[in-house]
């Protein structure tokens, strides 16, 4: 593979490229020297595109996932989804830290109002919502899973998570560990079907990596439940 500058082809090297080379371009596309510094140099860059596969891109999208080290994930905007938006819109207000802390206390839950707007309860993100359950007593379901509460999947990939609640009712998924739900967020709250089983959909986002500890609560069943979702980074 050759490494070009905007002047001249330079040789594959083993050691980052000098500050002479201000823009290179690796499989095509145009990158800042210090792009390349950041990963390793050349040599690394070398090994990101050996790595591809026949389908056109991968190595970019490799390039792009190993970016983020454990710890860090790309940031969510928006106009990923709906949720991310009203989070963000959220900020300034007092709302902001139930949107985005998990150890804030949720407003108490309300069944009537729930009945009444089911949708309107679901879309809203409030992490907290997993410390919220209900009493343990007669006709009051126990939170069950339908899943194996331990998986493991490969970064990048997702894996589904199902319980057991009242039907109908509400089930908030909340990760402590990095990683992200359908909404792209570390919480949601999905609606149970007519037969009590509610999912979500988890996704082990770059910069996530070994075990994810996930809780699962319903206000309308007792008990939490404890995912634990293994990451693999590429390549393990």
């Amino acid at each position: 593979m050759l490494v070009r500058s905007r002047d001249r082809a330079l040789p594959e090297v083993n050691g980052p490229i000098t500050a002479r080379v201000k823009r290179i371009e690796v499989g095509g596309v145009t990158r800042p020297a210090t792009d390349v510094e950041s990963v390793g140099g050349v040599q690394r860059l070398s090994r990101l595109v050996r790595k591809m596969d026949a389908a056109e891109g991968t190595e970019l999208d490799q390039f792009r996932a190993e970016q983020y080290s454990y710890g860090q994930m790309p940031g969510a905007k928006s106009d990923d989804h709906p949720a991310v938006a009203s989070v963000l819109a959220s900020q300034g207000t007092a709302e902001y830290r139930k949107r985005t802390d998990p150890m804030m206390t949720p407003e108490a839950f309300d069944a009537g109002a729930y009945r009444s707007d089911p949708m309107g309860y679901v879309k809203a993100v409030v992490p907290g919502r997993v410390w919220q359950t209900a009493q343990p007593g007669p006709g009051v379901p126990v939170l069950a899973s339908r899943s194996k509460l331990y998986q493991a999947v490969v970064q990048g990939e997702a894996v589904r998570l199902r319980v057991v609640t009242a039907a109908g009712a509400p089930v908030t998924f909340t990760t402590f560990d990095l990683g992200s739900f359908e909404n792209r967020l570390p919480s949601i709250t999905v609606a149970a079907d007519d037969q009590g089983v509610a999912e979500a959909s988890f996704t082990g986002t770059p910069g996530t990596i070994n075990d994810v500890n996930i809780l699962a609560a319903s206000p309308m069943a007792s008990g939490q439940l404890h995912f634990m979702v293994h990451v693999l980074g590429r390549g393990e």
